[in-house]
């Protein structure tokens, strides 16, 4: 009996190894789909716990390198955000991506000038993100006219995106305007909810 025992055990660790998806060791692409969901519920402690599992086991995954840039962005911490997206490099991760999460890396940390010239850099598209972004770092060096452009330009493009509004309510802070800050900021929070978990 103690042998049959002996032996369902090993049977069972065995299959635990060979299929980590299951029991006690989930899979890569099961920690990666749980970590998604969290961070969608704004649950961003346990979607970091999640990737860094990930990370862990796979140090260079460049998928969940990007998603741990982006949840530390939500919480704020911007220079453990660049130091993943240094990670990311040379890996398989999106190249786009990087370069977006690059420059948002840069907004929090206050390096206006380098994210004007990252983006110039790497010319992209006119759309709505990297006018607000572009936005947000005129406003970070007092070019209110430059910011100005490029908000209402991002306006008209994405009326409704949380991030312009955020831009906008930025520059409407720095310009000592705080009705029509206050205004942007609650537009926003009533656009995007989740805002305020993270606030």
């Amino acid at each position: 009996m103690k042998f049959r025992k002996c032996a369902v055990f090993a049977s069972m660790a065995m299959s635990l190894l060979v299929n980590p998806g299951c029991g006690y060791f989930p899979s890569i692409d099961t920690r990666l789909e749980r970590a998604l969901a969290k961070s969608a519920n704004g649950d961003y402690a346990g979607a970091e716990a999640e990737l860094a599992a990930v990370v862990k086991r796979e140090p260079t995954h460049g998928v969940a390198l990007l998603q741990l840039a982006k949840v530390e962005l939500k919480l704020g911490r911007a220079d453990a955000a660049a130091s993943y997206l240094v990670r990311a490099r040379g890996t398989k991760a999106d190249s786009a991506e990087l370069q977006r999460l690059s420059t948002e890396a840069q907004l929090l940390q206050g390096q206006f000038a380098e994210l004007l010239k990252s983006i110039d850099a790497n010319p992209q598209p006119a759309d709505a993100h990297w006018l607000a972004l572009r936005a947000a770092a005129h406003t970070g060096l007092k070019d209110y006219a430059s910011a100005e452009s490029n908000v209402l330009e991002a306006q008209r493009l994405a009326p409704q995106s949380a991030e312009v509004l955020l831009a906008l309510a930025q520059l409407r802070a720095a310009q000592g305007r705080v009705a029509d800050a206050l205004a942007a900021l609650d537009t926003a929070t009533a656009v995007t909810p989740s805002l305020l978990r993270v606030w």
